[in-house]
């Protein structure tokens, strides 16, 4: 079973994108043209396939002839050019027209219907079947001002009626640096193109469709998870979906950019893969890559970039020089990816086999491009694809072994945190208490039961219920203090705040306002019944003894002033009411009590 990121299955993923390169190669065999003419009376092309007509074409360099290029009844004439090939390795200048002809001598008997698949142009082309015109894309002249360019490939169908196929492409050129047949033309039935066609179409998608997905994946990781590889990453994919996109000209059926768009796109994705994906390396193998090779990529990306803004023609001449100086900065990185791999960096022997997988379709795609072997569709995409699935495998390798490192140091600092909040929550209810609760007593301290009795006064506002409220006061307090000493007077106190608590009921509150003085807010008690609790709590109170150094006990006698809140009265202000009374208990000789009821 293959598990994501185990060498097992990174070597599937090359295995499989090696696998999908070979789909759409053509043959490596087959006739070729001799001196125009392109004998296939012995070609099947139910089992062969579609026959690539590469050789030596007719050629009449600034000319359209279109069909009298080859007379019927005449063997073609020289000069010949070889196709692929452009004018510019003959010498000629790209930016011209120009006549191809080539005579094909089909098997007897020979199919109703063939299709001519041509192509990526740099031109406009018209393309003639025995003296027909089949097919025109953009609009063939002899100035630029007239001529139009359609680069786009084309699947051409027409009719066949002998087994001699005269087929004639007049190719203007005033629009890119290099002219002429730049890629083989396909022969072969209609059925089998178009499904060959598909068959590339549909890889073509499954590369971009997983591209983009990774593209995206790593963009939305990157704003979760913001490392600078994640970004690097995500940019790298998706130039390599644009450079899949354009090189197969899938952009243009999306978005109407035209021939000159399309190169420039291109060219871009081009100059700009080189340097970022040298970032992306140095951010997995910080002390493997020099940075000024990464300078040096960004300055000659910068300066190639600026060329996209010249006129078509000139800025079509960089694309060599652009490829050269690509592969450079590219095979530095490859060299430095295998020094990687021969230090044991993790991740950097599946980039290193990825890389030889890249670089061997790159050369199969030179030697395809120069002529060397039999053109097909362009395989570095699909080692572009093997690349970025490694680059993914790697850094979902990394993020894996971070999110375990995150793991375990996250249950660590689950534990640290558990006890951290314990300690926080016994510290905090002790400071809850020490803020709310009178050293001494026990009791509220004030702040605690001002604010405890302005909610239970908005209650009893809400329902309509009385509110009494009593203050107690020691009498001759300080005496006590002079004559046995703070310690039993802080006793007395606590005495007092026992036996308050003791005589109230459950709901009632009692609080230390400062120093001898004790504050009671007692719900539902009217004036009487306030006055009936502050008797008894008078009496009560003034009947506890007090022991004292000495030996024996002392009685303390306390005052008690009252008051009950009035309708819209604060608890403030029906405490001030109280202590009036209170003062008015201590004016008529203490130890008594005085509840104000206006």
């Amino acid at each position: 079973m293959f598990r994501p990121g185990s060498p097992a299955s990174a070597a599937l993923v090359l295995a499989v994108c090696a696998a999908l390169g070979s789909v759409g190669c053509g043959p490596s065999g087959g006739p070729r043209a001799v001196s125009g003419v392109l004998d296939l009376r012995g070609w099947n092309f139910e089992d062969g396939g579609d026959a690539h007509l590469v050789g030596e074409w007719v050629f009449r360099y600034r000319s359209l002839e279109g069909p009298a290029a080859l007379p019927p009844d005449e063997p073609p004439a020289p000069p010949f050019l070889a196709v692929p090939g452009s004018w510019n390795s003959q010498g000629l200048s790209g930016l011209a027209f120009a006549t191809h002809a080539l005579r094909v001598r089909l098997p007897d008997p020979a199919p109703r219907q063939l299709a001519l698949a041509l192509g990526e142009a740099h031109s406009a082309e018209r393309l003639y079947a025995n003296g027909r015109l089949v097919y025109q894309r953009g609009r063939v002249a002899e100035s630029a001002s007239e001529e139009r360019a359609d680069p786009a490939p084309v699947l051409v169908q027409f009719p066949v009626e002998r087994d001699v196929l005269d087929l004639a492409v007049d190719v203007s050129n005033h629009f890119h640096y290099e002219g002429g047949l730049l890629h083989v033309p396909r022969l072969g039935l209609p059925e089998g193109l178009r499904a060959r066609q598909d068959v590339d179409t549909r890889v073509d998608h499954l590369i971009l469709g997983c591209l983009g997905v990774l593209s995206l994946y790593y963009a939305v990781l990157f704003v979760a998870r913001p490392e600078r590889s994640h970004l690097l990453f995500s940019l790298l994919t998706l130039i390599v979906v644009l450079r899949v996109a354009v090189m197969e000209w899938h952009v243009n059926a999306l978005l109407p950019i035209g021939a000159a768009g399309q190169l420039r796109l291109d060219y871009f994705t081009l100059l700009v893969a080189p340097p970022v994906y040298y970032a992306l390396l140095e951010e997995l193998f910080p002390r493997e890559f020099p940075h000024r090779v990464q300078r040096l990529a960004l300055a000659i990306s910068g300066v190639g970039a600026a060329t996209l803004l010249l006129p078509t023609y000139w800025f079509t001449r960089v694309r060599e020089p652009a490829i050269g100086v690509g592969l450079v900065v590219v095979s530095l990185a490859f060299v430095f990816v295998f020094r990687a791999a021969l230090r044991g960096r993790p991740g950097a022997s599946l980039l290193a086999a990825a890389c030889f997988l890249v670089v061997g379709l790159a050369v199969h795609d030179a030697l395809a491009r120069w002529g060397l072997i039999e053109e097909s569709r362009e395989l570095l995409p699909f080692g572009n694809a093997a690349l970025i699935f490694s680059h993914a495998v790697v850094l979902g390798l990394r993020l894996s072994r971070a999110l375990g490192s995150s793991e375990a140091l996250s249950g660590r600092l689950q534990e640290m945190n558990l006890d951290l909040e314990q300690r926080i929550r016994a510290r905090t209810a002790e400071l809850e208490r020490l803020a709310t609760t009178d050293p001494l007593t026990g009791l509220s301290n004030r702040r605690e039961l001002q604010r405890l009795a302005e909610v239970e006064r908005s209650r009893a506002q809400r329902y309509g219920h009385e509110l009494a409220v009593l203050v107690v006061d020691a009498d001759d307090f300080k005496k006590l203090n002079d004559v046995y000493g703070h310690a039993t007077g802080d006793l007395a106190l606590q005495v007092l705040a026992s036996e308050l608590l003791g005589l109230v009921r459950g709901h009632d509150l009692v609080g230390r306002w400062g120093g001898e003085e004790f504050v009671l807010a007692l719900p539902q008690l009217d004036a009487a019944g306030a006055r009936t609790a502050a008797e008894r709590l008078r009496r009560r109170l003034g009947e506890k003894p007090i022991p004292v150094p000495e030996g024996g006990t002392v009685h303390v006698r306390v005052s008690i002033g009252g008051a009950v809140a009035r309708p819209d009265e604060s608890f403030e202000h029906a405490l001030r009411r109280a202590d009036t009374a209170l003062y008015a208990a201590k004016e008529a000789g203490r130890n008594l009590v005085v509840v104000d009821e206006s």
